[in-house]
C-alpha cells in the first residue's frame, strides 16, 4: 500500500469516529479532546507515523454543507441585488413609497438619468387613482405603457407624416 492510501484510511477512520461522537450528542469539549488524541492512537494501531492533520478550510466545509442542505430543500440562495427599489413619494400630504423592480429602474435611469427617473416615478404615483390597491404595480405598468411601450411597438418619439 502506498503512503497516501494509508493516510486516507487513517482520515476515514478518525472521521468516522468523530462523526459517531457528534451523532451521539457528545459535548464539544469531549469531541475536541478525542480529536486531539485519537488520530495518534489510530495511527499507532495501524502502524503508521501520524502525520499532523491538515487544517480543514472551514469556510469551504460550511459552504458545501449549506449548499447541500439548500439543494435538498429546493431552496435557492437570495441574490445580493434587491429585486425592487424603493422610491419615497408624497401622496395627498402623506409620505409613502412605491417599489419599482430593479430592471425597470435601471432601464429608466439609463434612458432618463437618475434624478429624472425618480421625478417621473413621483409624478406617476401622484396621478394614480385613489382606490388603486397596488400603487407600485400601477406606477410600473404606467411607466411601461407611456415610456417603454412606444419603443417596443416600433413607434418613435418624433411624429412622421
Amino acid at each position: 500500500m502506498n503512503d497516501n492510501s494509508d493516510h486516507a484510511k487513517l482520515d476515514a477512520l478518525v472521521g468516522a469516529a468523530l462523526k459517531g461522537l457528534v451523532e451521539s450528542g457528545a459535548s464539544a469539549e469531549a469531541i475536541g479532546a478525542f480529536a486531539a488524541s485519537y488520530r495518534i492512537q489510530a495511527a499507532q494501531v495501524l502502524g503508521l507515523a501520524a502525520a499532523p492533520p491538515e487544517e480543514p478550510d472551514l469556510l469551504e466545509l460550511v459552504t458545501e454543507a449549506v449548499t447541500k442542505v439548500m439543494g435538498d430543500l429546493n431552496l435557492t440562495p437570495r441574490k445580493v441585488r434587491r429585486k425592487s427599489r424603493r422610491v419615497f413619494v408624497s401622496i395627498g400630504g402623506n409620505r409613502t413609497s412605491v417599489m419599482i423592480t430593479s430592471p425597470t429602474m435601471e432601464r429608466l435611469e439609463k434612458e432618463r438619468g437618475a434624478k429624472e427617473a425618480v421625478d417621473l416615478i413621483k409624478q406617476m404615483a401622484n396621478i394614480a387613482p385613489v382606490d388603486v390597491k397596488n400603487r407600485s404595480k400601477w406606477v410600473e405598468d404606467k411607466i411601461f405603457a407611456t415610456i417603454f411601450a412606444p419603443e417596443n411597438n416600433g413607434v418613435s418619439s418624433t411624429a412622421r407624416h
